[in-house]
């Protein structure tokens, strides 16, 4: 029962997170003397090589990334050791699941014991994909980093539009039994479908914050 209740924890607090970048938007732009939008050299559209950019940087830096998530979290945990790390995309023991990354882990004696640590190392990654989407939402959503400019652009993409995809991707397409979320439902022990649920609610909302994003990143 605490295991449901601190999971139900951590989905409110993700969606306070979304709440906070829907109130940035109300932020009024700086105006000029004359009450109109402050000029800006606005950058060219280029929209092809972002979307064509976006997967060579997911199947390489993001899969570091959440790859890394899981380490990272592994690491710190006594009751585990890190062992291949390979964020890269790959047959496990050659076959016949294929997986985008892995990440190996061992324990022993009592170690093994600790589920809730297992779990938290399987969720690791949805946790940073959250914090990268919402902090890039933020920064676009505030306008400290012009929307519409070159860097803004970027921003967008390798922090809204690849950690959503990551985190919308783990919920569903990969959902199956070497999946993050099936090892999140069996180390709490709560049906599969129930983490799929919550991803994918957290990503319907995500879903609509790109859209924001891509209105400022490409207003034309």
């Amino acid at each position: 029962m605490m295991k449901r209740i601190s999971i139900l924890t951590v989905v409110a607090c993700l969606q306070a997170f979304f709440i906070q970048s829907a109130m940035a938007d109300d932020n009024p732009t700086p105006l000029n003397g004359a009450g109109k939008p402050k000029s800006e050299k606005k950058a060219k559209d280029g929209k092809f090589w972002y979307f064509a950019a976006t997967p060579v940087y997911y199947l390489s830096v993001h899969m570091t990334i959440h790859e890394g998530s899981h380490a990272f979290v592994g690491a710190i945990n006594p009751n585990y050791d890190v062992g291949d790390f390979k964020p890269w995309p790959h047959l496990i023991d050659g076959g016949p699941h294929f997986v985008l990354g892995s990440v190996g882990f061992s324990c022993s004696g009592k170690g093994c014991q600790d589920k809730t640590g297992f779990g938290v190392i399987s969720v690791a990654p949805y946790i940073t994909d959250t914090v990268l989407f919402t902090t890039s939402d933020l920064l676009l959503s505030a306008n400290a980093v012009k929307p519409n400019s070159v860097p803004g652009r970027v921003l967008y993409f390798a922090g809204m539009v690849v950690p959503w995809w990551d985190l919308f991707s783990n919920s569903t397409i990969w959902a199956n039994k070497t999946s993050d979320a099936n090892h999140i439902a069996q180390s709490f022990e709560i049906p599969r479908w129930s983490v799929m649920a919550v991803g994918m609610g957290v990503s319907a909302v995500g879903l609509w914050r790109l859209w924001k994003g891509y209105k400022r990143a490409f207003p034309k």
